[in-house]
């Protein structure tokens, strides 16, 4: 049904307008047609919020047939037709009708989670930003400060205002010496409320690229939204930076406190950014050493996966970016294998740059392989010679076709990657 896919597109769109923007901008016109009238089978996650939002858009599609003047099969129809045709409208104006109580409800979480750290006057706060790298250089950096500190680290991905807040209401307490703080945006200003209540002193920068260009507008933006997290460290506050990232070292003359820097050009590589705010925190090298070894790979970032049949898989599914794009076509390169696979869904919320984005990720990706198979029908246009697949039975299948020993990447997050994935460490070739 229509009315749950729209649902579920504004809670997976963080109900922000420019993002659904970019997504609604991206369809053609009989696709937006279909999606607008059918939707698909998609549901949303219940939450307080969501309940909210879908009971007030209950009453806003009613209202008209308040207006029928008695029951009828033709007016049954023409109900039926209005009510379809209107949900999405119904469900947007109530995205928009919460938008004032939730944004109220964010700023007074956000003052109680700065009042409740203000409190914590020994508690150490390390921030952690960037376009990508962001939870697994946080997840080293706390595993290896663990070996000697009490370490509070922010859960999963939860990076934002409300996450950030929730979390250090919850679970900050005096016994904590040091907090870890996972901190994104997908517009200026979020990462500086989330800092001026935090009030870290060490910030972590893992690195700058075109991650959600579309939303911030111009790369210009990008850069000054990461920057906030170092221009809000106190003057003895120390910024540890990616130096193999060329984002970053282009903004070293706009830190304004000591920099140190690390090298990272892959996952396995952020344990650097720990070791050196390990330094930073006065931990002896056997310290750092034994830290180093309690450090557990991220299950959710870039695998790599032994399947049943010998074939191997990259899933590199978690969360996309042109960066990890081209680290993961590199990693799948470097195997010795017969075949190569690359089943991606491109690069979203690019904006204007999309084209030249995913353009130059194809290029790469045909340079590796020859066998490219694109999930996500609207990105097609940029990867002209890949076999467009919906579904995962189809693209199991054609995947086991490949001859001799065969590695698969799959780029992107998809229920069509995450379904092939799972048959294929279930399932043997034929």
């Amino acid at each position: 049904m229509n009315f749950f896919f729209w649902l579920y597109q504004w809670q997976l769109k963080g109900y922000r307008c420019d993002r659904m923007r970019l997504y609604i901008q991206a369809l053609s016109q009989r696709e937006l047609l279909i999606l607008w009238m059918v939707g698909n089978r998609k549901r949303p996650k219940f939450t307080v919020k969501m309940v909210g939002i879908m009971l007030t858009s209950i009453l806003l599609i009613c209202l008209p047939l308040l207006f029928i003047p008695k029951f009828t099969y033709l007016w049954a129809i023409i109900a039926s037709f209005v009510v379809v045709v209107l949900a999405p409208f119904c469900v947007s104006i109530s995205v928009g009708l919460w938008a004032i109580p939730s944004s109220m409800v964010e700023r007074i979480l956000l003052y109680l989670a700065g009042v409740k750290r203000a409190k914590l006057k020994n508690l150490i706060v390390i921030g952690v930003t960037g376009s990508y790298g962001k939870t697994s250089t946080k997840e080293a950096i706390a595993d290896v400060l663990s070996e000697k500190y009490k370490v509070l680290r922010t859960p999963k991905s939860a990076n934002g205002e409300i996450g950030v807040a929730l979390h250090a209401i919850r679970s900050l307490h005096s016994s904590y010496e040091i907090y870890v703080v996972e901190m994104g945006a997908y517009y200026r200003g979020v990462i500086r409320s989330v800092a001026k209540a935090m009030k870290p002193s060490i910030g972590v920068l893992t690195g700058i690229n075109e991650q959600h260009l579309g939303l911030f507008g111009n790369y210009e933006n990008i850069t000054k939204a990461k920057l906030e997290l170092m221009q809000a460290l106190p003057k003895d506050g120390v910024a540890i930076i990616n130096w193999a990232d060329q984002g970053v070292r282009s903004v070293r003359d706009q830190i304004p406190v000591r920099t140190v820097t690390y090298e990272s050009k892959q996952v396995s590589e952020n344990v650097n950014a720990a070791v050196c705010v390990a330094r930073e925190l006065g931990m002896t090298e056997d310290e750092i050493s034994r830290g180093v070894q309690r450090v557990v790979p991220m299950s959710q970032h870039m695998q790599f996966i032994n399947c049943p049949d010998g074939l191997t898989i990259i899933d590199d599914t978690y969360n996309s970016n042109s960066t990890g794009f081209l680290a993961a076509l590199l990693a799948l390169a470097q195997l010795d294998v017969d075949t190569r696979v690359v089943v991606t869904t491109g690069i979203y919320e690019l904006g204007e740059q999309s084209q030249t984005i995913n353009a130059r990720l194809y290029e790469e990706s045909i340079n590796v392989t020859e066998n490219l198979f694109m999930v996500e029908p609207l990105h097609a246009l940029f990867y002209p010679t890949a076999t467009v697949v919906t579904d995962s039975d189809i693209l199991v299948s054609q995947i086991h076709q490949c001859s001799g020993s065969i590695a698969v990447l799959f780029e992107g997050r998809s229920r069509i990657n995450n379904e092939a994935i799972e048959l294929l460490r279930l399932h043997t070739k034929p």
